[in-house]
């Protein structure tokens, strides 16, 4: 098949590779970033790229992508996408086209490849519209303090919304909970046009061996023969600095771990944790220590230097998706996670149904003790492996790739 992909979203790369490996010839479509200036034709330009600047050669031939370039976001975006596709894509009969929400400025475009070569489309819905929409239409009323414009900008987003299921020949949403609210809101969906799947991404075991891993302990100043625990990400706020030294205060002379505090994300920096350092100089640890550098090469090894990490929930607990993006980076590294979390939240379900780690309610140091203790007790090799696996049962883009295609085989 010839399968035309109206997005460029990153998430999507995996997918277009699993249709590359399937056999089928992948295109690309999307609008680039406003460019004003230098090569500009009139008020747009379009631009063939042979290979995704994401991809990898061994796709060069298969993948073939378009990039619109428009200075005009609000009136002009239609007319680039059509005058590109009526450019480079007149000879190619498009049979399947993906698309990912919101998809309004390539709405058009898919209306035309459906009418001229009678291409399906499957549908991502990766946010309900209609939750979005009505609270821009409330925002926007507000603002505005009139209660017609608000109406009128619902009903506008409400009517393209509907289109939009309507053109779809199929819809891929991310929950059971999703659907119903899809299928209640929607009388004309129907049940068996709806596909539940998690959005899936490329799976790589990232894990170290025992012999590697105490050779990066080593170079960190870390003993071999303690657990490390890694406290991951940004503790900004001052509660989660308080619970972080009431924890390692309560482990204090716990000689079988070893805490490590650095920063595993952008939002991590030091003078962010200027307490935690004067803390921790001032009541000097025997089994902890924060890194303000990381010692050489190791800051892109830093995760499977530690068995286990720490990881925070906020107080308004993620959804699921947000919770597994957090966690993969840990998962593939095969690290026992500690989830500081409120009980029954998205994350702590998680981490119990996948059997890789203990949940801890926030505040409690009595609580996140008994964890230290289960996970020290735990065969870590093994708990480090059922994160692995969960993330191979329930979010490998292969899943993603396969639920789309049985349709049309």
């Amino acid at each position: 098949m010839n399968v035309l992909f109206l997005t460029d979203n990153k998430a999507d790369e995996g997918l277009r590779k699993e249709f590359v490996r399937g056999g089928n010839r992948v295109y690309t479509l999307c609008l680039g970033p406003i460019r004003i200036g230098t090569g500009a034709a009139g008020n747009f330009r379009v631009q063939l790229r042979k290979q995704d600047v994401s991809s990898s050669e061994a796709y060069a031939a298969a993948i073939n992508s378009i990039r619109v370039w428009s200075d005009d976001a609000r009136t002009n975006i239609a007319e680039a996408l059509l005058s590109g596709k009526e450019r480079l894509f007149t000879e190619v009969k498009i049979d399947l086209i993906i698309a990912r929400t919101p998809i309004d400025p390539y709405f058009s475009v898919a209306g035309f490849y459906r009418r001229r070569d009678y291409a399906r489309i499957y549908l991502l819905a990766d946010h309900i519209y209609e939750r979005a929409h009505e609270e821009k239409s409330a925002e926007q009323g507000f603002r505005l303090n009139g209660l017609f414009r608000s109406t009128v900008n619902y009903y506008y987003n409400r009517g393209r919304e509907m289109d939009v299921y309507k053109m779809a020949d199929f819809i891929r949403v991310q929950s059971k909970e999703d659907a119903a609210y899809l299928l209640s809101h929607n009388s004309f969906l129907k049940e068996e046009k709806l596909d539940v799947c998690r959005n899936g991404f490329t799976i790589t075991d990232k894990s170290v061996s025992p012999e590697k891993r105490a050779a990066l302990k080593s170079r960190a100043d870390i003993p071999t023969d303690r657990t490390a625990i890694l406290f991951a990400g940004d503790f900004a706020d001052d509660t989660d600095r308080n619970f972080v030294l009431s924890c390692m205060e309560a482990e204090r002379y716990n000689e079988s771990v070893f805490f490590a505090l650095a920063g595993v994300s952008k939002s991590f920096t030091w003078n962010a944790h200027t307490k935690i350092i004067e803390y921790m100089n001032a009541h000097p640890f025997d089994n902890a220590c924060a890194y303000r550098k990381l010692p050489g090469i190791l800051g892109n090894d830093f995760v499977q230097t530690c068995e286990v990490c720490v990881v925070f929930d906020r107080e308004e607990p993620m959804s699921a998706d947000a919770a597994i993006a957090k966690l993969k980076g840990f998962l593939m590294a095969k690290a026992v996670i500690i989830a500081i979390t409120p009980e029954g939240s998205p994350m702590s379900r998680i981490v119990k149904a996948g059997g890789f780690g203990v949940a801890c309610e926030p505040g409690s140091t009595e609580a996140f003790s008994r964890c230290v203790r289960r996970v020290c007790s735990a065969d870590l090799s093994e708990v480090g492996q059922n994160g692995l696996s969960y993330l191979l049962r329930n979010c490998d883009i292969r899943n993603n790739y396969l639920t789309i295609i049985r349709h049309f085989l």
